[in-house]
């Protein structure tokens, strides 16, 4: 527990300020609490950006940079890159065409 003094608005005013060891428990468990919930939503986001597909590296970057904007984090920093992974188209079967047909 302070006690102090001081003026408000030319009144002359006590004011004494208490420590709750209890608020702080609460307030520590509520803290704790919002971590988690903004640790589980990045995992989340995390799943559905990593199985996410982008035709091409300036799409995937400019979503990247909107989902950065998007997040309101007060627990975690995010960094993430983009890597191109290039898969060949699979051909298509032609070799009916070629076939002669049967007499």
């Amino acid at each position: 527990m302070w006690e102090t003094t001081s003026t408000y608005e030319g009144h002359s005013v006590r004011l004494i300020v208490v420590e709750s060891s209890a608020l702080d428990q609460r307030k520590g468990k509520t803290l704790e609490k919002e971590r988690n919930q903004e640790a589980e939503l990045l995992r989340q986001k995390q799943t559905q950006w990593e199985s996410r597909l982008f035709s091409c590296r300036g799409d995937a970057e400019q979503a990247l940079a909107s989902l950065k904007a998007s997040l309101r984090l007060r627990f975690h920093r995010v960094e993430a890159s983009v890597e191109a992974i290039v898969r060949p188209k699979k051909q298509r079967n032609r070799t009916w065409r070629r076939c002669t047909p049967c007499a």
